[in-house]
């Protein structure tokens, strides 16, 4: 177990002057506890436990007050202390690659947080109280066992980029048509069959990925050019619209080439020294073609 003599060891600091520290990494230190101690870490503003061995935190840190930037991805966390409502300055939340199973109320408390990073873990469903997260720009909860969302995801209204990849939803509650900032939108890989008609609200975006769903109809036609990752050949009865799309394709790159065919003749009669009939004639003949 790790004692309050290691950390002093770890930081190269006694425990007298933790109150001072502002930046705390102790990233990658085989560290299994974090003893009562760490209460003492009032003042730090930047705290780093990644890709350590931690189960649990205590209590103590709820006076983590002035902290902006909490790493605690890749430890081993199963549950979070109600005390984390006490993190109401943090920015930055990491706590992706852990184990967790569910989510505290208290979580309402990260009103704050701009970028929250819980994916890799093991939840199985989200608190009402994620509502509150209303400043996040990033919300990341991929690869995770949520089957639903609550309703009050509406509020995430900042969220320009959001991430529920590699989950098991098998529906979406019409609510998500208030993402409205969101530009990255990833839904790829979970179990969705059709898609509520409020996403053709997703105005904003410019990536959304759905592949490897089950989906049994296309999207709003309003967005369906933003979906970068579909499998249209999945969807029943949808042979015509593969066909179109294949088409535009095509002549999408038949515009390409002439292009670029216009570009090599702009160069080879800038540089050639040949007419500017020559040139003319030649341009004609493009064109026909």
């Amino acid at each position: 177990m790790t004692t309050r003599k290691d950390l002093e060891n770890l930081l190269n600091y006694p425990v007298s002057k933790w109150p001072t520290l502002k930046y705390i990494d102790l990233s990658n230190k085989n560290i299994t506890h974090l003893p009562p101690e760490v209460g003492q870490w009032t003042a730090a503003t930047h705290i780093y436990l990644s890709s350590n061995h931690l189960q649990s935190l205590p209590p103590e840190v709820s006076q983590w007050t002035a902290v902006t930037y909490i790493d605690l991805s890749g430890n081993q966390l199963q549950s979070l202390p109600p005390e984390v409502d006490k993190w109401t300055a943090a920015i930055y939340i990491r706590l992706d690659g852990n184990q967790l199973q569910s989510l505290p109320p208290e979580v309402r408390q990260w009103t704050a947080a701009t970028h929250i990073n819980l994916s890799d873990n093991q939840l199985q469903s989200l608190p009402p109280e994620v509502g509150q997260w209303t400043a996040a720009t990033d919300i990341i909860l991929s690869d995770n066992q949520l089957q639903s969302l609550p309703p009050e995801v509406r509020q995430w209204t900042a969220a320009t980029h959001i991430s529920l990849s590699g989950n098991q939803l098998q529906n979406l509650p019409p609510e998500v048509g208030q993402w409205t900032a969101a530009t990255h939108i990833s839904l790829s890989d979970n179990q969705l069959q059709n898609l509520p008609p409020e996403v053709g609200q997703w105005t904003a975006a410019t990536y959304i990925n759905l592949s490897d769903n089950q989906l049994q109809s296309l999207p709003p036609a309003n967005i369906i050019n933003k979906c970068r990752e579909i499998d249209y050949e999945r969807i029943p009865n949808n042979k015509k619209l593969v066909q179109k799309k294949m088409k535009i394709k095509m002549q999408n790159l038949e515009k390409e080439n002439k292009n670029l065919k216009e570009e090599n003749l702009h160069l080879k009669y800038a540089y050639g020294g040949k007419g500017f009939q020559e040139a003319l004639n030649d341009y004609d003949d493009l064109v026909k073609n």
